[in-house]
């Protein structure tokens, strides 16, 4: 059963915003960025789920922090993924040494951001505190969106 209630705008959107609309809320804290459809499937669902946690976390504030903890799920699959794709070998070690590797492999001179996504993935993960993150944590999941495209770009660049 749907409870109306589910469906009432957070009161800390009108504290921290002047969001008091969900179309003000999706012009002011929404992005635009989508991955590209030629992005692995499994990386499209994850994708797809962060992108209707942050429509509803207009009503469920905390929504936000959920969404970020699977971005970064879905950041370590991208990695993994990209990773088999470019070094064409098994998946093995820990995260910081397949992003080490692909970053000097195939991202070499292009500034990467992978080193500090694992690092505060690392923080929401071993983590023993109840977090509820700021609005702008939303910049973070954009960026990440836009890295994993700049992977598939260079994918399909390089012929893979």
């Amino acid at each position: 059963m749907i409870n109306a209630n589910h469906f009432t705008p957070d009161i800390r959107w009108d504290i921290i915003s002047n969001a008091s609309t969900f179309e003000e809320f999706e012009a002011n804290y929404l992005f635009k960025t989508r991955l590209l459809n030629s992005v692995d499937k499994k990386i499209l669902d994850y994708a797809n789920i962060i992108q209707r946690l942050l429509n509803y976390s207009y009503y469920e504030y905390e929504f936000i922090t959920v969404a970020l903890r699977i971005t970064m799920t879905m950041f370590e699959v991208s990695i993994k993924h990209y990773y088999f794709v470019f070094e064409k070998k098994p998946v093995k070690g820990v995260l910081a040494s397949l992003i080490k590797e692909l970053e000097s492999s195939v991202l070499k001179e292009k500034e990467s951001m992978l080193t500090t996504y694992r690092h505060i993935r690392n923080m929401l993960t071993h983590t023993d505190m109840y977090d509820v993150l700021p609005p702008s944590i939303v910049k973070l999941i954009e960026q990440i969106f836009i890295s994993i495209n700049g992977l598939e770009t260079l994918k399909i660049e390089k012929g893979y």
